[in-house]
């Protein structure tokens, strides 16, 4: 989840952090987490919709993996871009 935020933020050349308090038990931060998807609304919905905490836990983990994945390659060739410009 760090690793999401810090590379959204130096995509969008902003600072962007964690809030300091984050949910501390299981099913608030799966929540917590899940509120968070604002780009992909169905997949929100769904997670939000799930009863198991553990299976919203295990998707939202898969899901914000991918998206590392995805940040990283982005903010690569966005480095590697800029440096050539």
């Amino acid at each position: 989840l760090q690793d999401v935020v810090r590379l959204s933020g130096k995509l969008m050349e902003r600072e962007t952090e964690l809030p300091e308090r984050l949910p501390t038990t299981p099913i608030e931060l799966s929540y917590w987490v899940a509120s968070h998807f604002h780009g992909a609304p169905r997949e929100q919905q769904a997670l939000l919709e799930m009863v198991s905490t553990e299976n919203r836990l295990r998707r939202e983990a898969e899901i914000l993996e991918s998206t590392r994945k995805h940040l990283a390659a982005r903010t690569a060739l966005k480095d590697l871009f800029s440096e050539i410009s």
